[in-house]
């Protein structure tokens, strides 16, 4: 709401509404030129370690998209979380703990969250993640690792390839355990 009131309030002081930009038009076209992020929008907004507009469009872009496929999924649960998309990823991992106690009549204070990478070259994976859900947990994907790859063949973190910084981290599944 905050990004669609500035944008219109700059088209209107573009269109000469105004018989002067207002302070806050003047801002965010100043920002929007240098390419930064406008102030009102940061504070308003996700978090992000990224300090282009552009990059940060992106971003919201996708998020954006994330929460449309969510919405309109007709199915109870999706196959695969794309866990960047969240807003507050404490609220989701606890709504997972959550289902799980209530599916199994567990108090959640009596409740972990373990996990377990799943395999890259399977034929259930589809290319956002997981064709089907698990049977309790959920899978989340869109993670990267720092300094470190995933090695199917040994089923663990080896070192990354000389000058490559990040490397996508498998499908993780979120696995709900009682103490």
């Amino acid at each position: 709401q905050v990004i669609r009131t500035s944008v219109v309030e700059l088209l209107a002081a573009i269109d000469g509404a105004y018989p002067r930009p207002t302070p806050s038009a003047d801002a965010l076209w100043t920002r929007i030129a240098e390419n930064q992020i406008p102030d009102a929008w940061r504070r308003a907004s996700f978090q992000t370690a990224h300090e282009s507009l552009a990059d940060y469009l992106v971003e919201l872009g996708l998020k954006l998209e994330f929460w449309k496929s969510l919405v309109a999924s007709e199915a109870k649960q999706m196959p695969s979380y794309w866990l960047p998309g969240f807003f507050f990823t404490q609220a989701f991992l606890t709504g997972t703990v959550q289902n799980f106690a209530r599916s199994e009549c567990i108090p959640i204070d009596q409740l972990y969250m373990t996990h377990e990478l799943m395999p890259t070259k399977d034929e259930h994976m589809d290319g956002s993640g997981m064709a089907e859900p698990p049977e309790y947990g959920a899978y989340i994907h869109g993670l990267f690792l720092e300094g470190a790859a995933w090695s199917e063949e040994i089923r663990s973190l080896v070192d990354s390839q000389p000058k490559v910084l990040f490397t996508q981290c498998p499908v993780i599944w979120l696995k709900p355990r009682d103490r």
